[in-house]
């Protein structure tokens, strides 16, 4: 994905859809690709993520079926928490893009719109 696949891909991605194409174009250049073959894990039970995890194409499964998020240890990445599930590529796999922790958190300070998504997110999620 060269700069401008990254940009479209997350543009379609709510809380990113939110941001202006400069904000955009940004964060995009700080994200990396990252093709997870199917079945290849994103995360194991009981580790904490490391990185933000943002799937535009594909996705991921639990030991209970498809996981329908977008967006990829957040919680873990703010609250220093374990993973409480293990997650692997579903079956066409998974292409996302990959920040790394110093710059979600430059992102979550910087871009209010991308904060207050995530936060809505994970509480939604979490009364289910």
């Amino acid at each position: 994905m060269n700069l401008a696949d990254r940009i479209i891909a997350l543009e379609s991605i709510f809380p990113f859809s939110r941001l202006r194409e400069g904000e955009l174009a940004a964060l995009a250049n700080v994200c990396t690709e990252r093709q997870y073959a199917p079945s290849e894990p994103l995360v194991v039970a009981g580790q904490i993520m490391k990185r933000f995890v943002i799937c535009v194409q594909g996705g991921f499964v639990d030991e209970s079926g498809p996981d329908s998020r977008r967006l990829f240890g957040a919680h873990s990445l703010l609250f220093d928490q374990e993973q409480d599930r293990s997650l692997t590529a579903g079956p066409q796999g998974a292409l996302c893009l990959v920040m790394q922790k110093g710059h979600f958190f430059r992102t979550m300070y910087e871009l209010p719109e991308v904060s207050e998504g995530i936060v809505a997110l994970e509480a939604s999620r979490r009364q289910r």
